[in-house]
């Protein structure tokens, strides 16, 4: 999990939030218009790990660009986790307000892969 999400520490930049880099664990999309990539980046995650974090909104370096999500785009984006992962997972996804976006519309999304313990591969 980032640092900053439950303890308040995060680097601001001159108007840009930075969150670290990339791991293998954790992966960033700029946005939701990028979920058939990131759909295949969940499934070399648990393949690998067994776990991991993904994140709508930033950039790869972990500038925090924000986008607008709502109901429907948390919808968009479980069903279809829902439709093209197996075997199913049920991972934890949340909307997420930083103290220093400008606008209320601008939000983070992190879907929290949850550790399943199969003899299977996702695919």
């Amino acid at each position: 999990s980032l640092p900053f999400l439950t303890s308040g520490k995060y680097k601001v930049g001159v108007s840009m939030i930075n969150i670290g880099m990339e791991t293998e664990q954790i992966e960033y999309k700029k946005t939701t218009g990028e979920l058939k990539e990131a759909i295949t980046s969940i499934v070399a995650i648990l393949n690998k790990h067994g776990s991991g974090e993904l994140y709508f909104g930033v950039r790869n370096n972990g500038d925090v660009l924000g986008q607008t999500i709502n109901d429907e785009t948390l919808r968009k984006v479980s069903q279809a986790i829902k439709n093209h992962i197996t075997p199913a997972i049920f991972p934890e996804i949340n909307s997420l307000i930083l103290p220093t976006m400008l606008l209320a519309s601008d939000r983070l999304m992190k879907i929290l892969l949850c550790h399943r313990k199969c003899i299977q591969s996702y695919c």
